[in-house]
């Protein structure tokens, strides 16, 4: 336990990290060009959602063309219950042993994993999840 009256110094996000902020207004399939960045940390706000959501990430790299929810399966994908926040720190390294999402990512939130669902299955605009993601740029 920690002493009272220990000063705490908080951590400030360094010149090499870029923030990446979706309110929810748009939802459906959207893309972040990170641009020589990699994917460090995604946080999913969903206190306002009724339903677990899941957030669904494909690499811009990997793609050729834009994916389609529900059929392309996602090459990482986060869940959050209800009413809940959670963090997830990335540590990735892709199908040929380097990190994911280097050039850009593409996501979409869904209330089905996987491939499971369509567009009808994205949350509406005023139960749509806040989605943060944080990348260290090279």
């Amino acid at each position: 336990m920690p002493s009272v009256g220990k000063r705490v110094q908080l951590p400030t996000i360094h010149t090499e990290l870029d923030y990446i902020y979706d309110a929810g207004l748009n939802p459906g399939l959207s893309t972040y060009w990170t641009a020589t960045a990699e994917l460090v940390m995604v946080e999913i706000d969903n206190t306002i959602g009724a339903a677990d959501v899941y957030l669904k990430l494909w690499d811009l790299a990997e793609a050729s063309t834009d994916p389609i929810l529900g059929t392309d399966p996602p090459d990482m994908q986060f869940p959050c219950p209800a009413l809940s926040v959670v963090s997830y720190p990335i540590v990735s390294k892709g199908y040929t042993e380097r990190p994911l999402f280097i050039l850009g990512v593409y996501y979409a939130i869904s209330t089905k994993p996987g491939t499971d669902g369509d567009s009808s299955d994205i949350p509406e605009t005023d139960t749509d999840p806040t989605i943060r993601m944080m990348v260290r740029k090279f």
